[in-house]
């Protein structure tokens, strides 16, 4: 079931966001559960974010953000993570449905994010959603010292 996200799921994100294979495709560096606390206060405020519940437990995440103005028809997919217990289990596809079903409701008519070049899961999982590659970035994410690639991709509802 997906539900917008509360301070109450901060640590069970933390435990997500920071599993050793999740956390090198995430935007965001290793920190104290106290740090990531008010890092993701702030992101509450600024972006919609949802997690994914199966049975008691959080399983994903996924955040969103609405462009505004004469953009305000797009939003940016600014992070997507599945707890590894759950990975091959069609959980990120349904989160990614559900959301994009409900952007549609509500007269977007894209949604864009961009993805590690090496990263071997994410980019055919957006492509087989119906997502396309529109652009790269170069050498645009850190990860340890090591600038890698960034794929643009976007689908249009």
């Amino acid at each position: 079931m997906l539900r917008k996200c509360t301070k109450n799921d901060i640590q069970y994100i933390y435990k997500i966001y920071f599993h050793p294979t999740v956390n090198p495709f995430m935007n965001i560096k290793t920190m104290s559960l106290n740090d990531f606390s008010d890092y993701w206060a702030k992101r509450m405020i600024n972006e919609d974010i949802f997690v994914w519940v199966e049975g008691d437990k959080i399983a994903g995440m996924i955040c969103i953000n609405q462009e505004s103005n004469r953009c305000s028809g797009t939003v940016t997919l600014c992070s997507l993570a599945i707890h590894p217990d759950y990975h091959n289990k069609g959980l990120g596809r349904k989160m990614v449905n559900e959301i994009l079903s409900k952007l549609k409701k509500d007269k977007i008519v894209r949604v864009q994010l961009i993805v590690e070049e090496d990263n071997d899961k994410a980019r055919p999982f957006y492509k087989k959603l119906g997502f396309e590659e529109e652009g790269k970035l170069r050498k645009y994410f850190n990860r340890e010292g090591k600038f890698i690639d960034e794929i643009m991709m976007a689908r249009l509802l």
